[in-house]
């Protein structure tokens, strides 16, 4: 497995170098950023949803941690631009490596005070306030919060968006997106029947996603046709979904984002293994740049999801999920300090007393992170979560659970 993900970081690093290669013959029209992540970890807790089990944590007791990723940007004139970001791994689970973003995006010359830009393609929703780096990377420290890795895990956009923005004098500037998608049908089915978890995994777009045993899938149960996988982006019932979302940026570095998403899908629909489950949230997020040196992190996530035939009124899989997180970064010279607070929950709402996916739970990460040079790196971090999930009793683990993994990197970027 250790040479596998050296093998990996070769094929990263090759990748790059060939496509350095072609931007110089280009005249610049391609650009490619890329990198890899090697280090030492150890978990504490239960085994890892990596392996099929209930674990909130990624399993790297038995391997190194290594992740890389790939982001090109390709000009064919100054305002169409061809994007693709790829991951380069070994996880236990099967389809790590592959593509995460595809998209063709237009920015055409403007004619008024307003700014357009459209974008078609898969890609990330502009959510996220910590994965804003080249291959959406964490910029502050490798393991994201629970909204940030679910995001990773079960959201993409494949489908167009809209953007207009406007520069508001010396207030700043507002703009806000709109799009429409399709293949995001199973989003939510992670949050009810694993739960939330924080690793830096991202779902590729051909991914598979494992799933512990459960009570509503085994023979003779209620949803046995439910693959022991996720595969969050599958178009299941044919309905296309809508996410709206604005963003404010004042001159000074302040953030404001906020938007809803809602899949529409047919929560009685299933196709291959996967049900569509009805997901919809509101989300928030604030940075607030507090000096030169620290700055203020935020976000919100509030939602439900819905799968299953009704009965009396009450959806046979029905769960609400909401998360938070707020973070403080601290900057230094060549170093940094990251600490973090998360809180995640889901409350069951269904009529299936088998299925009881309520959780509760919360998680403190303690980052740093020191810059060699403009390419080479080192960063260390300790993470504990907490956990009271009454499911877990049917895999044959105690419902509440402190797990916690401490890890040393080595980050190399071009």
């Amino acid at each position: 497995m250790v040479v596998r993900r050296l093998l990996a970081a070769v094929a990263v690093i090759g990748f790059g170098s060939l496509a350095v290669a072609q931007d110089a013959t280009a005249n610049d029209r391609i650009k490619v950023r890329y990198g890899f992540e090697l280090g030492v970890a150890s978990t504490n807790g239960n085994p890892s949803w990596t392996r099929a089990s209930v674990g909130k944590l990624r399993d790297y007791n038995s391997d190194l941690p290594l992740r890389g990723f790939v982001d090109l940007r390709a000009s064919f004139s100054e305002t169409v631009e061809l994007a693709a970001a790829a991951e380069l791994g070994s996880d236990p689970t099967a389809r790590e490596t592959g593509l995460t973003e595809l998209y063709l995006s237009w920015r055409p010359v403007p004619r008024s005070r307003l700014r357009h830009r459209f974008r078609i393609g898969a890609f990330y929703p502009r959510i996220s306030l910590e994965n804003t780096e080249a291959g959406w990377t964490n910029r502050f420290t490798p393991t994201s919060s629970a909204i940030n890795t679910w995001i990773g895990e079960e959201l993409r956009t494949i489908g167009a968006e809209w953007t207009v923005s406007k520069r508001l004098s010396s207030v700043g500037q507002l703009s806000i997106t709109s799009s429409v998608f399709v293949k995001n049908d199973p989003t939510g089915s992670l949050l009810a029947w694993r739960g939330w978890s924080l690793h830096d995994r991202q779902s590729t777009l051909h991914d598979r996603v494992p799933l512990a045993p459960l009570p509503l899938n085994r023979t003779g149960a209620p949803f046995v046709d439910q693959a022991p996988y996720v595969a969050p982006f599958r178009e299941v019932d044919g309905r296309v979904g809508l996410s709206v979302s604005g963003q404010w940026r004042s001159p000074s570095g302040y953030l404001v984002r906020s938007g809803f998403y809602d899949n529409f899908a047919n929560p009685d629909a299933l196709k291959d293994g996967q049900y569509a489950w009805h997901t919809r949230f509101f989300h928030f997020g604030l940075s607030v740049p507090v000096s030169d040196r620290w700055q203020i992190v935020a976000q919100w996530l509030d939602g439900n999801t819905e799968m299953g035939p009704t009965v009396n009124s009450k959806q046979a899989v029905d769960n609400d999920f909401t998360s938070y997180f707020v973070a403080t970064s601290y900057r230094h010279g060549p170093s940094s300090w990251y600490i973090r607070y998360d809180a995640f929950r889901v409350v069951d709402r269904d009529f299936l007393q088998t299925d009881n996916n309520n959780e509760d739970g919360f998680a403190t990460t303690l980052g740093y992170r020191h810059r060699l040079n403009d390419r080479w790196s080192i960063s260390g971090e300790w993470l504990r979560v907490e956990t009271e999930r009454p499911i877990w009793a049917f895999n044959g683990f105690a419902t509440q659970r402190a797990e916690s993994i401490w890890q040393l990197r080595a980050h190399w970027r071009r």
